[in-house]
């Protein structure tokens, strides 16, 4: 194989489809010149032609078909005279499509088509099959480069205006450390002109990290917070990093403020918190020589006093035990706003006494009957508190029970780990839709079906959410109800340990 047949099988291998050429030349002598030349260029082992040519001598045919089919180059025969004419009229259907002009003056050195855009001009006396196919494939490359060029130019366009819309301020920093761009919102916060920006140092420290904060010295003398984020972009053909700034003094500002704002509240919300145990515990003496004081005349002069006046003492004990009893779940309340607290095992036999002694005065005039386990498991928990969620469901069950009214107090193993301890009661039940309701603050679901005294069973989930447990409820309409609380199960004695759980 001679080394021109050599160079059009490389050709056709070259290219997966072939090559369009829209041939235009109002010579048909010249045509079928150029065709031949085109057609020796067949792929001989793989069939396929380097190229697909249409042919024209008119214009308005080779108007119709750039219009219709999207040619790779043209190859337009022409005199220096008509040449610009007849460019203009095919780039005015198709600017995209390069040209080659094959030229009929062999002294024609092509000077008048650069400016049209012309690729490039072969005389025609002097072409040859291998100048013509080096002349399409140059003329198709350099196009396509030139294209490339101008879609990275107008990307670069679109990128940049997009960047001078930004809120945030913009700088883009070559890897020398030179600004290379600046948009507005950054030559306003930096308070300098674009112009005089662009090609100085960055004297802004760049981030190790994606983000870093630093104050910067304004013109009046004041600092200003500068939030800035650090990537690499590619910027006209080049690694850079691209810096974000955002002024966040107003926004440091107010986190200041709101920090002051909140440690003077919190000082008041110690001052306040001394300030109502002092009280409680005020109102809670003299509450009890009043209680005192009662009961020694209940006691001592029972016999003597008529009914009216023993009802008149018998109602200033009973309300001092209440008073007492919502006293002791302020202070509780308090006390579990001051943080965590250390739990640890519990002699749940005498938590539970407890709360019966401080229940003693309601369940003599309830006459309520009382079953309670032979033992109870140890679990964890803070006495005080889960003394409070038993008085809660005693009570609750004392004054919602039957009548007369029947508790049954027991705790239940669970799987989990956990401990369910219950209330059981007799009373006429809760509807499904309300049992939602119970736990939540100030609910209530009605005369009588209310659980508590509004904030009651709310104090008893928070109580046992910090101790780690849960709160529930199971109950059928005309059967009863069952109140538990759950806490972790201590299967050996364990150490105190603290818990900062907190019900969301």
């Amino acid at each position: 194989m001679d080394l021109r047949k050599l160079f059009a099988v490389y050709l056709a291998l070259m290219v997966q489809n072939p090559i369009k050429i829209l041939l235009f030349d109002d010579d048909i002598r010249h045509i079928q010149d150029v065709r031949r030349l085109l057609a020796d260029t067949r792929a001989t082992q793989t069939h396929v032609p380097a190229y697909e040519v249409l042919h024209t001598d008119r214009m308005p045919t080779a108007v119709a078909y750039l219009q219709n089919i999207p040619f790779d180059i043209v190859l337009l025969g022409t005199s220096t005279a008509e040449g610009p004419e007849k460019i203009r009229q095919l780039a005015a259907h198709s600017a995209t499509t390069p040209v080659v002009v094959i030229g009929d003056d062999e002294a024609d050195d092509g000077r008048w088509a650069v400016p049209l855009g012309v690729q490039d001009v072969l005389p025609r006396q002097t072409l040859t099959q291998q100048t013509l196919v080096r002349a399409v494939r140059i003329a198709i490359d350099r196009h396509q480069q030139q294209t490339a060029v101008a879609q990275m130019a107008e990307e670069g366009r679109r990128y940049q205006q997009i960047l001078d819309c930004n809120a945030d301020g913009i700088v883009l920093v070559s890897k020398q450390g030179t600004v290379l761009y600046a948009n507005p919102a950054a030559a306003h916060i930096l308070e300098q002109e674009r112009e005089t920006l662009v090609g100085q140092k960055f004297t802004l420290p760049l981030p190790r990290k994606d983000t870093a904060e630093f104050s910067i010295s304004r013109r009046n003398d004041q600092s200003a917070a500068i939030e800035m984020r650090l990537v690499e972009v590619e910027w006209q053909g080049e690694r850079v990093y691209q810096a974000s700034l955002r002024d966040i003094t107003t926004h440091q500002r107010a986190k200041t403020a709101m920090r002051e704002k909140a440690a003077e509240l919190e000082v008041r919300n110690i001052a306040l918190d001394e300030f109502a145990h002092t009280m409680a515990h005020q109102v809670q003496g003299l509450l009890s020589q009043m209680m005192g004081y009662a009961s020694y005349i209940e006691m001592q002069y029972s016999g003597e006093l008529d009914e009216q006046f023993g009802t008149a003492v018998r109602r200033i004990v009973q309300s001092g035990h209440k008073m007492n009893n919502v006293i002791s779940e302020l202070l509780l309340l308090a006390s579990m706003r001051g943080g965590d607290v250390a739990v640890g095992p519990l002699n749940m036999q005498r938590v539970v006494a407890e709360s019966l002694k401080r229940l003693r005065y309601q369940i003599e005039q309830s006459k309520v009957d009382i079953k309670l386990p032979e033992s109870w498991p140890v679990a964890l928990g803070y006495g005080s508190w889960i003394e409070e969620a038993w008085m809660n469901y005693i009570s609750n069950g004392i004054k919602y029970g039957g009548t007369p009214p029947r508790l049954e107090l027991g705790s239940t193993p669970l799987s989990n780990g956990m401990v369910r301890f219950w209330v059981k009661d007799n009373g006429a039940g809760i509807p499904e839709v309300d049992q939602k309701l119970l736990f939540k603050p100030h609910t209530r679901l009605g005369p009588k079906q209310v659980r508590g005294e509004g904030l009651g069973l709310s104090i008893v989930r928070r109580i046992v959410a910090k101790c780690g447990g849960q709160v529930g409820v199971e109950s059928h309409e005309g059967i009863g109800s069952l109140f538990w609380f759950s806490l972790p199960e201590v299967i050996e004695p364990a150490a105190p340990t603290v818990n900062n759980h907190d019900p969301a």
